[in-house]
């Protein structure tokens, strides 16, 4: 008979802020539940060879090892969670960089007496980590930790006639370890996740009018990063370094002149998507992610009418402003956002953790 050894629907992946102070300290337990679709990590050891010739045909004659990371990719659907928030609020906070630096990224803000407020996020320069846990089944007390993890890609699409808006990330990490403590695999957060955003929500702003002609759209995030190691007896970097955030998005429409006389006059616009779920103010849930000043000259305009349906598709690249920011103007909250000071911000409306304080993640 054979036993089985892994089922990958009782996988579970967690995350929790990891400070640049606490680096090669994991943070244990995971806080947040990231549930996933897909998930991969690959363990890496770089591999140095004596190749040194002497005499024999053989190319390689000693191995050792040398530094070490991890590479993890892992997708899944946008949603909130009523004990936590959101968790897709740590990869942005990740990526972007943006800190808990209240001067720069205003707080929470509170829009009902119950609890919901609303989480800016935008580029910032704070060096921050996260450490990730990985239980695939194989038993409570083996399970993987992968620490000093940031993410380096982010994408988020949405097709309004397919499907959920969904995400895509890539993190790279310091360490990877086994554990033989027992996870704690949050369970308590298994029934208190929410609905995630179908595509056909996704609210257009589109060079500071309504527009109703997106038929899908896929945000990318990227950084290029640098893996620091210095002679220090130690196969882990001593930091991972990140270059400027490029902000793209990559959008198809229901062709309409408008939008394309626009691409041909090089106007930079605003494109803001928001998605809402929640007719009352005390279980509003929402996802906005914005570019205040965008580039329609990423890519050429595409007219396709090989369909039933003649489409248009857009390219468009975030530029850096400083400008109040679109997101806060359409959502009605004044002041909320003093400058965006980057190419990019993103908004999530969710429940207050329940420590009874908004928590900044």
């Amino acid at each position: 008979m054979v036993t089985l050894q892994h089922r990958s629907h009782r996988e579970v992946v967690t995350l929790a802020l990891q400070t640049f102070a606490n680096l090669g300290t994991p943070t244990d337990p995971g806080t947040h539940m990231m549930p996933v679709t897909s998930f991969s990590a690959k363990e890496n050891y770089e591999q140095l060879l004596d190749n040194g010739r002497r005499g024999p045909d053989a190319m390689d004659f000693r191995a050792v090892q040398g530094v070490k990371h991890v590479e993890i990719t892992m997708e899944g659907v946008i949603q909130m969670n009523a004990l936590t928030g959101s968790p897709i609020g740590m990869l942005l906070r990740s990526i972007l960089a943006t800190g808990t630096n209240a001067t720069a990224y205003p707080t929470p803000i509170e829009i009902s007496t119950n609890a919901v407020y609303k989480h800016y996020r935008m580029l910032g320069n704070e060096h921050e980590y996260l450490t990730i846990q990985h239980y695939d089944n194989l038993a409570a007390a083996n399970f993987r930790e992968f620490e000093g993890c940031r993410c380096t890609e982010l994408t988020i699409s949405f097709n309004t006639g397919e499907g959920l808006l969904t995400y895509s990330a890539t993190l790279i990490g310091r360490n990877f370890t086994k554990e033989t403590d027992t996870m704690d695999l949050l369970a308590s957060q298994d029934t208190t996740l929410e609905d995630p955003f179908p595509g056909w929500q996704a609210a257009l702003v589109f060079n500071g009018s309504a527009n109703t002609n997106l038929i899908s759209a896929e945000w990318s995030l990227k950084r290029s990063e640098n893996r620091l190691y210095t002679g220090a007896s130690s196969q882990l970097f001593k930091a991972l370094h990140f270059g400027p955030l490029e902000a793209t998005v990559a959008m198809v429409f229901d062709y309409s002149a408008t939008e394309l006389d626009l691409f041909k006059a090089g106007t930079q616009v605003e494109i803001t998507t928001n998605f809402t779920n929640g007719l009352a103010t005390t279980a509003l849930r929402g996802f906005d992610i914005s570019m205040e000043t965008a580039s329609l000259l990423e890519a050429p305009a595409e007219v396709d009418s090989s369909g039933e349906t003649m489409t248009l598709a857009l390219s468009a690249r975030g530029l850096y402003s400083e400008a109040a920011g679109e997101i806060a103007t359409d959502n009605s909250d004044t002041g909320a956002v003093a400058s965006i000071q980057g190419p990019i911000e993103t908004l999530t409306t969710e429940a207050n953790a329940a420590t009874g304080t908004p928590t900044r993640y």
